[in-house]
């Protein structure tokens, strides 16, 4: 039987969202950056939202993913609303 390695490198994912105006980008990207702790780094580029997703398992990726674009999506609808009133 082959010994089994603990030492796996975390998996890793880079998401890149484009917005059509900087500002929105920047909002967004505000409003997400306080849930980075722990497996995401979120950084703001022009017009571009940038995630750089770490995690142990695919599992761990795939829930820290849908977690941070649903963050996403709701500083787009609250950004895009706060805009429309004025």
């Amino acid at each position: 039987m082959k010994p089994r390695c603990d030492c796996m490198k975390p998996i890793r994912c880079d998401l890149w969202l484009e917005f059509e105006r900087k500002q929105i980008a920047k909002a967004v990207g505000d409003a997400v950056k306080p849930d980075d702790y722990g497996f995401v780094e979120t950084t703001v580029r022009g017009r571009s939202l940038h995630a750089a997703i770490e995690a142990p398992s695919i599992p761990t990726l795939v829930r820290t993913l849908d977690d941070w674009l649903a963050c996403v999506s709701i500083a787009v609808r609250v950004w895009g609303v706060k805009n429309d009133e004025g």
